[in-house]
């Protein structure tokens, strides 16, 4: 199993769903390996939306020759709250929610984005105090899971 050919087979029909594929996991497990396709979208994902793709790729993937050999478990699902926010979508699509940042130059923070333009995030703390950061001077960024 090749990382660069399974995202080559299944990233047009991911697209063709209006999704994204995010990312291809292959964990090797003696005979049996799993493979693991993260996808998102703009918004957050149906369970229908995650049951189409997965039976698309499961389909695509199937007809891969050199796939139908090993035998491995298929896992369709989206980013989790570890997954980090490196792109401007993960930021706008996360609008409003708390995260914890660690810029470039080693300072860490938790707060909350206020809006996303272009390459620059705005933050806001429970102080109404606002902060900025280009996402090309952002080192790691996860969302904080809050409980309400």
């Amino acid at each position: 199993m090749k990382k660069e050919s399974i995202i080559a087979a299944i990233e047009p029909a991911v697209n063709e769903l209006n999704l994204f594929l995010e990312d291809v996991v292959i964990t090797l497990a003696g005979k049996h390996s799993m493979l693991r396709i993260l996808i998102d979208g703009e918004t957050g994902l149906s369970m229908d939306q995650v049951t189409e793709a997965s039976f698309k790729i499961s389909e695509i993937i199937d007809q891969m020759p050199d796939i139908g050999q090993t035998p491995f478990t298929l896992e369709v699902s989206t980013p989790g709250a570890e997954y980090p926010l490196t792109l401007a979508r993960h930021w706008f699509k996360n609008l409003n929610r708390l995260v914890s940042v660690t810029l470039l130059d080693g300072e860490k923070f938790t707060s909350r984005i206020t809006s996303v333009e272009n390459d620059e995030i705005t933050f806001a703390d429970a102080k109404a105090n606002l902060t900025s950061a280009k996402i090309s001077d952002i080192k790691s960024a996860y969302v904080e899971i809050e409980f309400k």
